[in-house]
């Protein structure tokens, strides 16, 4: 299966799209893609894209889709990316960030 990932540079309105092999898609939502294919420049666009550094956050993954759901997006800001050697990893955060707000909620009567 491949998937597509969109990456965007907010300041520039530039939008790049990757296409690469998933290697896996995990029952929890987190997933792996191997980036072992895309080139030089393409690596060197895709890694500030996971930078979460404030200098940085012009920059991120807006969202990939997968070859077998076509017409649904995942969105990147739910998920946490790392690279290690050549598979790019996807953590689903989304969850998480849910619960916390829930919890704010709960906290301060909103």
């Amino acid at each position: 299966m491949k998937a597509s990932i969109d990456i965007e540079n907010a300041k520039t309105k530039k939008v790049i799209t990757l296409e690469v092999p998933v290697i896996k898609q995990y029952d929890n939502d987190d997933i792996s893609f191997d980036i072992s294919g895309i080139t030089k420049e393409e690596r060197e666009l895709l890694i500030p894209a996971i930078d979460l550094s404030k200098e940085l956050e012009y920059t991120d993954i807006e969202m990939f889709f997968l070859e077998n759901k076509p017409g649904v997006p995942h969105f990147g800001p739910d998920y946490e990316f790392t690279i290690q050697g050549n598979i790019l990893y996807g953590t689903y955060t989304r969850r998480e960030w849910l619960e916390k707000q829930r919890k704010e909620k709960e906290k301060y009567g909103r």
